[in-house]
């Protein structure tokens, strides 16, 4: 072996070791955090929670789920007490879960099987679009174990794994998202709500309209905005955005200002705690949430409400073969449910309006730079300011991303503020529903752990405005993936 060949092979080794070194601490750094978290969790594990109001027969209720499991998981024991007391329910799927990796492995194994015993099978066009229908299968049966009937179920159709690029992205109809799995923009599904309805955030807020209006719940359940799964996340923004717009014309929708919005949690780190399946334990939230601004409540299920639950989630076979433990962990004493408020703004001094109590990032510098822990707005005369608070000092390579959602009683008004990495600009996307999409250049100042926008007024407007009423959310990115998302924040702006 030749010396440069001796060299070469000398340097594979060593970068393998230093590899294998980088890989062997971030695995201890990992664990050491995921322990300590988990820890903190079960610290709270019997945290004192004010029951849940109690429902009367005037009662509707409509539950926005992301996926067909997630209105089991988090609000079962709920809607089986809800039709034993004879209220009417209605559930409305966002997704059909076409993503599920573990449902496509459930049909794999099935059409193994089948070949195995000598059927000849007919090769499909997408695998993907071909899991609808075993998770719509799956849901009407576990929504009949709650005592729910098919005609009560609705099926928005939207991708999985995208509602939430629909929201920030791809809101217009005319520039719909295509999803990785169906190959497609539009909803290839015969029964959904809007026929081949775009992938597109307006779509989605006009079909939530027409299901809120023609059903008129007095209780509507939806995934909590700090649930670190995109399309949960991405429910509650779209709920709250049709319930804001529906408020806006009052004289047609008189019954949305007396409409209750209690969400549930799903996915959040190292939790439920303890892991798995405790059917006596008690379900509390998580330490970094409890008191983050969310008023907490919990609704005893005595024991024949958890059987009439269990029985629900075992309908989702397709599901529990990948994580029975996990889906399980929701099988306890009691559901969790907590409400999030509107914020007013006063816009002659700088307001909170977004705490993001959630620091579950891993790597120091980067960690501390991405962490945004606030959001906070300013109006001056002629401009509109907006200041994101990090939790350490802001780093270049980062981006930063503060997305809002004017609500009008006619339409919704997006502005997408994009903070270059360098931070000496930011880029404001502006989309006026019926005009062209706009690019426009604002200052960005920086100090230590804050970043400031300024937006003209002029630009603003078209989404926050005396009386209006807007969402607004923010992110850091680094190389095209999210580091940390704040939840979305339904603000009422008023007249001072």
């Amino acid at each position: 072996m030749s010396k440069i060949v001796r060299s070469q092979a000398g340097i594979l080794r060593r970068g393998l070791l230093w590899g294998l070194a980088l890989l062997l601490l971030v695995a201890l750094l990992l664990g050491g955090y995921a322990w300590k978290v988990y820890r903190q969790n079960l610290a709270v594990s019997d945290a004192n929670l004010r029951p849940l109001p109690a429902l009367s027969a005037a009662d509707r209720i409509l539950v926005l789920s992301p996926h067909p499991d997630d209105e089991t998981l988090g609000a079962g024991g709920l809607l089986a007490q809800a039709r034993r007391q004879g209220i009417p329910v209605r559930v409305v799927f966002m997704t059909n879960g076409d993503g599920s990796l573990s449902t496509r492995l459930v049909r794999d194994a099935h059409l193994l099987e089948q070949v195995l015993k000598g059927k000849k099978l007919q090769r499909s066009k997408n695998i993907y679009r071909d899991l609808a229908p075993i998770r719509q299968a799956e849901a009407t049966r576990a929504l009949g174990k709650l005592g729910i009937s098919a005609d009560a179920i609705t099926f928005l159709g939207y991708p999985d794994g995208g509602t939430r690029d629909m929201w920030e992205t791809h809101w217009e109809r005319s520039r719909p998202y295509r999803s990785p799995y169906t190959k497609t923009d539009h909803s290839p599904y015969a029964n959904s709500w809007t026929a081949r309805a775009p992938y597109s955030g307006a779509q989605v807020v006009s079909d939530l309209t027409q299901v809120l209006s023609e059903f008129k719940p007095t209780v509507v359940l939806t995934t909590n905005p700090h649930d670190t799964h995109p399309d949960h996340w991405a429910a509650y923004a779209y709920l709250n955005a049709a319930l804001a717009k529906l408020l806006l014309n009052p004289k047609s929708f008189s019954w949305t200002s007396q409409v209750r919005c209690y969400t549930f949690l799903i996915h959040h780190g190292l939790w439920p705690v303890p892991h798995g399946y405790h059917p006596a334990e008690e379900l509390t939230p998580p330490a970094a949430l409890l008191n983050s601004g969310i008023a907490w409540y919990k609704l005893e299920l005595n024991q024949k409400l958890q059987d009439i639950k269990t029985a629900a989630l075992n309908a989702y076979q397709s599901q529990l073969a990948s994580t029975p433990q996990f889906l399980r962990g929701f099988l306890r004493a009691n559901e969790l449910f907590g409400t999030i408020n509107t914020i007013d703004i006063n816009p002659s001094q700088w307001t909170v309006l977004i705490n993001d109590p959630m620091q579950d990032l891993l790597l120091p510098e980067l960690v501390r730079a991405g962490d945004i822990t606030t959001v906070e707005m300013n109006q001056q005369p002629k401009v509109l300011l907006v200041r994101l608070q990090l939790d350490g000092r802001s780093w270049k390579g980062l981006q930063y991303v503060v997305t809002l959602h004017g609500i009008h009683s006619n339409s919704i008004n997006v502005e997408r503020i994009v903070i270059q990495p360098g931070h000496n600009t930011a880029s404001i996307t502006s989309g006026v529903a019926g005009k062209d999409i706009q690019q426009t250049k604002v200052p960005v100042v920086v100090e230590n752990q804050q970043i400031t926008v300024s937006i003209p007024m002029a630009l603003a407007k078209n989404v926050v405005s005396e009386n209006a009423v807007f969402l607004i959310s923010a992110s850091s990115v680094f190389q095209n993936k999210v580091v940390d998302m704040t939840p979305a924040q339904i603000v009422a702006w008023k007249k001072p």
